[in-house]
């Protein structure tokens, strides 16, 4: 499982429809909409390699940590139940393993 846990600002909650940055616009909406496209080239590679993924926007936690919380143990429990259950330090081998085979990917997770 992975769970990530994004600024509303800079990874573009209701980008759509929201007011976009007047002060050095070029320069926001451009990054806005670059770690938007990462969020999704990430959560796509992630999910091929059959990782969960749980993404809460940040004001959700500070609001609402208990109800993330619960989120995060009902994944946790319904993943267990399934066919597909490995422990821990197995789905941590192979997403290491698996990172070390695209370090293209690994470098954009950082950046």
């Amino acid at each position: 499982m992975a769970i990530f846990v994004d600024s509303e600002f800079f990874h573009g909650k209701d980008w759509e429809t929201r007011k976009k940055p007047q002060t050095n616009a070029e320069f926001w909406i451009k990054k806005t909409e670059r770690n938007i496209q990462r969020d999704i080239e990430v959560n796509t590679y992630l999910e091929s390699q059959n990782w969960k993924i749980l993404r809460f926007w940040s004001n959700d936690v500070k609001k609402n940590l208990d109800a993330c919380i619960l989120q995060i143990q009902n994944t946790i429990n319904e993943r267990q139940n399934t066919k597909q259950k490995k422990p821990l330090h197995q789905w941590l081998f192979h997403f290491l393993n698996s990172q070390r085979q695209n370090k293209d990917l690994k470098s954009r997770l950082i950046h």
